[in-house]
């Protein structure tokens, strides 16, 4: 089990007791969270690799 597993695993856990926004970068506004048409596994899978398209680390000099 890798760590993003889980995260997703402790996160969907928690979610019936945390309301925990999820940020959908392309309409760039908070999602809608509580019809879940995607899991949140895939929504941190693609946070992951919309952050690893930018320069993560050159950002953090700043």
């Amino acid at each position: 089990m890798n760590a993003i597993d889980k995260l997703s695993s402790y996160i969907e856990a928690l979610r019936p007791i945390l309301y925990i926004p999820i940020f959908d970068f392309h309409s760039n506004k908070l999602a809608d969270t509580k019809p879940m048409s995607v899991s949140l596994k895939e929504k941190i899978e693609s946070l992951k690799s919309t952050l690893d398209k930018l320069d993560v680390k050159s950002a953090s000099r700043v």
